[in-house]
């Protein structure tokens, strides 16, 4: 069995909802590890502005590269265009290829069912639909030999 730990090193680590309790102690562990500064973080979130814990994460290392970048799964015009930028980044050699795709953003509505612009249940967009379609488009990014895809869900 390969040690995914050395396999997975000098790539892009990759966390959808990065920002929730879960995604962001994700994000602090590994920009608290010194063994994973080599790693390039891309951690992704539905709003920027509102990720106070990430950036406290992030402040934790300075050593580890990321970047944050808005990503709102219901909206598949934004999954392409993501998907698109980071598969031009990881084209020209600015970011290693991904070598996690964490997959671990999730809607729940509690109350009257919600729907997206383009018509499609804001649950299944969220929590289906998108992470398909990011899948699905960054498997070209994804390292061939020892990239890994985690998908975590929950039910309430």
């Amino acid at each position: 069995m390969a040690d995914t730990t050395t396999t997975t090193m000098g790539k892009t680590i990759l966390i959808t909802s990065a920002n929730g309790g879960l995604g962001s102690a994700i994000v602090e562990q590994i920009t608290s590890n010194p063994e994973y500064a080599i790693n390039h973080g891309l951690y992704t979130v539905r709003d920027p502005t509102n990720s106070p814990a990430i950036a406290l994460a992030l402040c934790h290392d300075s050593t580890h590269a990321c970047d944050i970048l808005k990503l709102d799964l219901n909206k598949l015009d934004n999954v392409r265009e993501e998907a698109h930028e980071i598969n031009t980044r990881v084209a020209k050699g600015e970011i290693p290829p991904i070598g996690v795709l964490i997959l671990k953003a999730g809607f729940q509505d509690f109350g009257q069912q919600s729907w997206t612009q383009s018509g499609l249940d804001i649950a299944f967009a969220s929590n289906y639909l998108g992470h398909w379609l990011l899948t699905l488009l960054l498997l070209q990014s994804i390292d061939k030999e020892s990239g890994r895809i985690v998908v975590s869900s929950r039910s309430a």
